[in-house]
């Protein structure tokens, strides 16, 4: 009997999955404790929509991320920071203050935090498309 997920189970698959099953397992088991529906069930017909449309806008958002790290190849970005009297800055710039000013998610952004003054090249990485980003600290007058 062919049947959908509608929860993750281990050793059987991921919610959404379409899998075939024997007949007492299902109308015994999977069925009555809501753990999986027939396809033709309007939940599993529901599900089915619900991930592919999560999948359409995951690679939408995908697109847009590749694009954006596509723009950014080269461009500097400028951070003012104070300094201490040895000219350090009292603070490093970390991936999430990359990330901030950039308005992007800081998981695509690759480096140790910035302790130092000057330029510091970053990579920007999203799935294969990966480029090179120009930070330089500055001081703040």
């Amino acid at each position: 009997m062919k049947i959908v997920l509608l929860r993750d189970v281990p050793n059987l698959g991921l919610a959404g999955r379409i899998i075939e099953v024997k007949d007492g397992y299902a109308r015994n088991f999977l069925i009555p404790q809501g753990i999986a529906a027939l396809q033709s069930d309007p939940r599993a017909q529901e599900l089915l929509v619900s991930i592919a449309q999560r999948k359409k806008d995951q690679h939408l958002k995908d697109e847009e991320t590749e694009k954006l790290i596509t723009n950014l190849q080269e461009k500097e970005v400028v951070f003012k920071v104070k300094i201490n009297k040895k000219g350090q800055p009292y603070f490093s710039i970390k991936p999430a203050d990359i990330a901030k000013k950039l308005k992007m998610d800081q998981s695509l952004i690759i480096t140790k935090p910035l302790k130092e003054l000057g330029k510091h090249q970053v990579i920007l990485k999203s799935g294969a498309q990966q480029s090179k980003l120009i930070v330089k600290i500055e001081p703040e007058k």
